[in-house]
């Protein structure tokens, strides 16, 4: 416990830390977060996945898959030192105090400082397990460093979110991965191997640490509160049961596929997972950063809380139907043109795993829906039987199936869960949930097929091109029949969310508005009907 103050210190850590977001603005902030995200995340991702095919033309599947073991080990430190502090302070209705900020960090860092002994020592039975060499017991080590890194960035990074601004941490970010492409690349090139993704991995951490903290208001300082620690954990230690059972999911293709098929393996299934991550994964990632601070807002207005879930339902089917749609279609010619041949054993996962991935359309906001509300115990119930099931099934046909059982094994588990994860979300809240992801759905059906059949006409890049130009025609062009006003009306709001000053792009956002609400057909047929 803290010792006795006097008033005055009294009052400076437990009054708020934080500014006061006025409720006229939360629905503001939260689609300016959105789209703020997306804008500069779509520049993000299109640099971070140019420098993933150049890494992968530079090194191996052995040398990727050696890297993802070793991160992994950091990866799950990193959990553990979390203890669901993030998420209990993030789900926080009321501004967060001064003391509540030094207890978080004065735990975490604890745990940080255990964890990174328990790195040191561990690292040589890590490599001893993987057959790998003994140069790489100090990779691991030194890769250690990245946990420190990433637990000085969780207080800056949980105020900025309270705040709702994602356009601030969206350029830390983007400042992160060109350090870690510029730095990757650069080593690569000069034939450092797999050092050069260890490098560029604490280079990218550390920038993260000096922007963050240069954006943020909270100064670095210890305290410990009994009463406050007791408060945060009885929420975030149930949360960190759930995220370590999405850890462990994570786990598989390090723990298990790499242990029975061995590094190449790894790097293999860590390729296709980090494409198909990259394409669909990651953007309903970042709409779920804003959506669990504004569905906890609304927890106890349901109505708000539907319209909410629907529009990200809606946004979130809209943007990964497209982009599957687009990269299934052409994957075939780009693996072949791009990362080279080398990584063609990974296509056969990609095209397996895709069911699995647009199942995120709905997981993801439904999971934030029940963390927000207080049900950390129904998550953590459903990533744990997915993992459970993954394992068992992976085990069971590994020997027949190999690499293609990861895959196979991954899709039948996130299937398994939805229903149960969809009825929990259901008792609270009854989300119209067909008539928000089904038009993007069909849209993406109906033009990824365009978009290969258009593609294998002409072959080679230009056929990626023409495929993927066409498709995108297709795809926006049903997606207007079926739904155009609603679908025209998100996208201006997106939009204009932007860049909300500027003429150019809201004259622009309310040109494709029009555009799509004369494509919608049954907004055409009542327009003619009351004529």
């Amino acid at each position: 416990m803290l010792e006795e103050k006097p008033d005055q210190q009294k009052v400076n850590l437990h009054s708020s830390a934080e500014e006061d977001v006025p409720d006229g603005e939360v629905k503001t902030r939260a689609v300016r977060g959105v789209a703020s995200l997306f804008a500069r995340q779509g520049v993000l991702r299109l640099l971070g996945f140019f420098g993933m095919l150049v890494l992968a033309r530079i090194l191996t599947p052995e040398m990727f898959g050696v890297f993802a073991i070793a991160n992994f080990v950091v990866i799950f430190f990193e959990e553990v030192s979390s203890l669901g502090l993030s998420a209990a302070l993030l789900r926080k209705k009321e501004n967060v105090t001064e003391i509540e900020l030094r207890t978080v960090f004065f735990l975490q860092q604890g745990v940080v400082g255990v964890s990174l002994i328990a790195i040191l020592v561990l690292a040589p039975y890590i490599a001893s397990h993987y057959e790998l060499d003994a140069d790489y017991i100090w990779l691991i080590r030194v890769l250690g460093i990245a946990l420190f890194l990433a637990s000085l960035k969780t207080i800056p990074s949980i105020l900025l979110q309270r705040q709702l601004r994602h356009d601030l941490l969206a350029v830390s970010e983007v400042a992160e991965y060109l350090v870690y492409i510029t730095i990757a690349v650069t080593m690569a090139l000069l034939d450092y191997g797999v050092w050069s993704l260890v490098v560029a991995t604490l280079l990218r951490g550390l920038v993260g640490v000096i922007i963050l903290f240069r954006m943020s208001w909270w100064t670095p300082a210890f305290g410990f509160d009994m009463r406050t620690a007791k408060e945060i954990l009885r929420f975030g230690l149930p949360i960190q049961l759930g995220n370590f059972s999405a850890l462990a999911n994570n786990a598989v293709v390090p723990v298990v596929v790499g242990s029975y098929l061995g590094t190449s393996a790894v790097g293999l299934v860590n390729f296709a997972k980090k494409l198909l991550d990259a394409i669909a994964h990651q953007p309903l990632i970042l709409i779920g950063k804003v959506q669990l601070r504004v569905f906890g807002r609304v927890q106890d207005e349901p109505e708000r809380l539907v319209r909410l879930v629907e529009t990200s339902l809606f946004i979130g089917g809209l943007v990964t139907f497209y982009m599957l749609a687009m990269f299934v279609s052409q994957a075939e010619l780009f693996i072949n043109l791009v990362v080279t041949d080398k990584w063609s054993e990974s296509l056969s996962l990609i095209y397996i795993a895709v069911p699995g991935y647009m199942a995120f359309v709905v997981l993801m906001p439904y999971l934030q829906v029940l963390k927000a509300t207080g049900d950390a115990i129904t998550p953590l119930i459903a990533l744990t039987a997915r993992f459970i099931l993954q394992v068992l099934i992976f085990l069971s046909i590994v020997a027949d199936a190999e690499l293609k059982g990861y895959a196979v094994a991954l899709v039948i588990a996130i299937f398994v869960t939805v229903p149960y994860i969809t009825y929990k979300v259901h008792k609270i809240i009854r989300p119209k949930l067909v008539e928000n992801i089904v038009p993007s759905l069909l849209s993406g059906m109906i033009a990824g097929v365009s978009a290969y059949a258009l593609a294998h006409v002409y072959y080679g890049f230009v056929g990626m091109v023409v495929g993927i130009v066409l498709g995108t025609i297709v795809y926006f062009s049903v997606l207007g029949v079926l739904c155009g006003v609603k679908a025209g009306g998100e996208i201006s709001r997106m939009l204009s969310a932007v860049a909300p000053g500027s003429s150019r792009i809201m004259a622009m956002s309310k040109y494709l508005e029009n555009v799509f609400i004369r494509l919608d057909f049954s907004h055409r047929r009542a327009t003619d009907a009351e004529l």
